[in-house]
């Protein structure tokens, strides 16, 4: 998978943040998506990595020559060192600081259903990706596994999380799904928490509640489902809950509302003007330069010499490398690059 990639990135022709994006431009789900990664492909992003590069090249280069002539250079006076590092800080954490909504845009904002057994979750999910993709049942316990999708919500991203009703149970395998399920929510960036409209909010639901909150989500919905039954009940929502409420019927497709809150919430993470990093190998490898160029200017801040300085700076270089493909092994490319298309 993806040869002509692998064999231009190995042979120096292109950088490995453009090969990324022609996989997913390939995999793209939305055009907001298709767009980043074009911007990516035609230079975008890795223009300013290069510059980055650049610089930390020229202050390690400044620092060699230092080193080898020290006698030319006032060792006390580092003020310009550490003016021109703080520059290339804050160009990095520039790209870092929209990281996450390149992320998103591309791979999708990962959005959990939650709530407990026999709430309509799965029936939920069905609806959000107009197919039926969960099993649903009127038994507890059905679902027992994290089942993931992805949807475009007026041109969004969506990376649908359905997960197991979370409750106290003596079944191994089902506390197996809960746990999964409670991670997935501990990683999401946006909640969707299913109440059961026919009984409305019970002790399992205040449960689930307290674990919720504790993750101090910003984007969390609360859908009141099955209003479409003759047993629904005017759920009162109790009045420490704040979070956005909306009545639903997951059965009958009566879902728009919900869709257009969702949407709200969401349509700033994914609004991009700039060009931006798309994974999170691409975020890992900068903030780990970014880490590496704060330990540089602490050292100077602390009055150490050039050489201790230096061993950071190689590491942000090293960094960078690996962002862009320059210090990688063989069989780290091979492993990136086996999820991409057949030859491209």
């Amino acid at each position: 998978p993806g040869e002509f990639s692998f064999r231009a990135v190995l042979n120096g022709k292109m950088d490995l943040i453009k090969a990324e994006s022609i996989n997913d431009m390939i995999t793209a789900k939305t055009d907001n998506a298709l767009k980043v990664a074009s911007a990516n492909l035609n230079n975008g992003i890795s223009i300013q990595i290069k510059e980055i590069k650049d610089m930390l090249m020229y202050f390690a280069a400044s620092i060699e020559v230092e080193l080898d002539y020290p006698e030319d250079f006032e060792q006390d006076d580092n003020n310009e060192k550490i003016s021109n590092l703080k520059l290339i800080i804050s160009k990095t954490e520039s790209i870092l600081k929209s990281a996450q909504n390149g992320i998103a845009a591309v791979q999708g904002i990962k959005t959990c259903i939650v709530g407990k057994p026999n709430s309509g979750k799965s029936t939920l999910l069905n609806s959000l990706l107009k197919t039926e993709r969960a099993i649903v049942s009127p038994f507890a316990g059905t679902t027992r596994d994290t089942i993931e999708e992805n949807i475009s919500l007026f041109g969004i991203n969506l990376r649908l999380i359905d997960t197991a009703g979370i409750r106290q149970t003596d079944n191994e395998i089902e506390n197996l799904g809960i746990e999964r399920s409670k991670k997935a929510i501990e990683q999401s960036e946006m909640v969707i928490f299913v109440i059961d409209g026919e009984t409305g909010f019970a002790q399992e639901d205040k449960e689930l509640y307290d674990f919720v909150s504790a993750q101090e989500k910003d984007n969390v919905i609360l859908a009141i489902n099955k209003k479409d039954s003759t047993s629904f009940v005017k759920c009162k929502v109790p009045s420490f809950i704040t979070w956005k409420t909306v009545e639903i019927s997951a059965l009958k497709n009566d879902i728009s509302e919900l869709e257009k809150v969702m949407y709200s919430m969401l349509c700033d993470k994914v609004e991009i003007n700039e060009p931006v990093l798309t994974n999170l190998r691409q975020k890992q490898a900068l903030l780990n330069a970014h880490e590496a160029m704060l330990a540089a200017n602490n050292s100077y801040m602390q009055g150490y010499t050039s050489d201790v300085v230096m061993i950071d700076i190689k590491k942000a270089i090293q960094a960078v490398n690996e962002l862009i493909g320059a210090d990688y092994t063989q069989d780290l490319l091979e492993s990136i690059f086996s999820n991409f298309c057949v030859g491209k």
